[in-house]
């Protein structure tokens, strides 16, 4: 999912800096990767939630225009229909953990968005000129 952000000045610095406390906030080890028209900020271990997925937030343009980006890369959709196949031999519990990781990481996500939209209206006017 994503959201894009026009006319805010918001420093894309500090902005990242807040999505890392997020993540950390919830014991979860990060990187960040500068790119060239931004940020990417990717949960380096499995979250401990009951989810296999790794949340990856992209932020890029400049502070004026700029897109916030959340995917995850994981397996619970594989685990999921794996359990579906599977189901008559005894595959249950791979549909049952895949429906437990697809649910607590759409609820990391909601809770991102939410907290993403009250920091973004904080650093209104936070960038500079150049950015």
């Amino acid at each position: 999912m994503q959201d894009r952000w026009t006319q805010k000045n918001v420093d894309l610095r500090l902005l990242c800096e807040r999505i890392e406390n997020f993540f950390r906030s919830r014991d979860l080890e990060i990187s960040k990767r500068k790119l060239v028209n931004g940020y990417e900020i990717s949960v380096t271990r499995k979250p401990v939630n009951n989810t296999s997925r790794k949340p990856v937030v992209r932020i890029f343009g400049n502070s004026n225009d700029f897109t916030v980006d959340v995917s995850s890369n994981g397996h619970a959709s594989i685990s999921i229909a794996v359990g579906r196949i599977t189901t008559l031999f005894g595959g249950g519990s791979f549909f049952l953990r895949g429906l437990k990781s697809r649910d607590a990481q759409e609820k990391m996500e909601r809770e991102l968005w939410i907290y993403l939209q009250k920091n973004i209206a904080d650093l209104v006017n936070s960038g500079s000129p150049t950015e």
